[in-house]
Parts: structure tokens; sequence; C-alpha cells
């Protein structure tokens, strides 16, 4: 799958500068793997952040890093379309 320069997920991979290629990333959640961390994100549009975490939690995104000792972080991003901005986010650390 190919993203678009213009999409959230292509803009959140260029911010974490992430080591994999953009084809291996679902086009609602991504996840980097640092030395240090793991950060979980879901994109919502037009929704809440609560909703992404919510959906973070139901899908087990976080399950293949349970044995991992480094920080893990979940991540709930909702862009708004109408004023065209993120407009709710959240983070919650393992």
């Amino acid at each position: 799958m190919k993203f678009e320069t213009e999409t959230p997920t292509f803009l959140v991979h260029q911010l974490l500068k992430t080591s994999y290629p953009l084809e291996e990333m679902t086009r609602e959640e991504l996840t980097a793997d640092t030395l240090n961390s793991i950060y979980i994100m879901e994109l919502k549009v037009n929704k809440t952040a609560d909703e992404a975490l919510q959906q973070i939690e139901d899908k087990g995104y976080a399950k293949p890093f349970d044995s991992y000792s480094r920080k893990l972080f979940k991540i709930g991003i909702n862009f708004n379309t109408e004023r065209r901005l993120i407009d709710d986010w959240k983070v919650v650390e393992r």
C-alpha cells in the first residue's frame, strides 16, 4: 500500500523517521519500534482520541510487545477535516 505525501500517516512517519517502508504500515495504525521505546498510534478522522485509544485496546495492537521491557506509548490522534488540524490527542504509557 502506498501513501500520498499529504496523508496524516505519511506526516507522522516523517516526524518519527521510522526505519521501515511505508508499505508495511496500515492506514489506520502506526507502530514505531525504536531502541528505547515503542509507539503505537491510532489515527482517526472527525472522531476522538479516546476512540482511537479504545481501538488500540480492542484490537490488541500492543499484545505483540508484552514481553518487551522498553517503554510503550499508546497514542490516540484525531484529525479534524473541517478545521484541517489535529484537534485531539492523548498518550497512555504502559
